[in-house]
């Protein structure tokens, strides 16, 4: 668990950086489904499809409500 929350420290610090990254994003959603954290991965992952991202539109599909 440690390691995810390091990793999602790390993504929130890329985030504010660089806001059109969409890799960023889509693994930041997937860091917090691994969390358990559903909601926040679908707002990541909705984000990236919005950017055009093909894997999080697969992600927000099959995994987002």
């Amino acid at each position: 668990l440690g390691r995810f929350e390091a990793a999602l420290k790390d993504l929130d610090k890329a985030i504010a950086i660089d806001t059109g990254n969409v890799d960023y994003y889509r693994s930041r959603g997937n860091i917090r489904y691994q969390m358990e954290n559903t909601e926040g991965a679908c707002e990541d992952w909705t984000k990236a499809q919005q950017m055009g991202d093909k894997r999080a539109a697969f992600n927000v599909k099959n995994y987002c409500q």
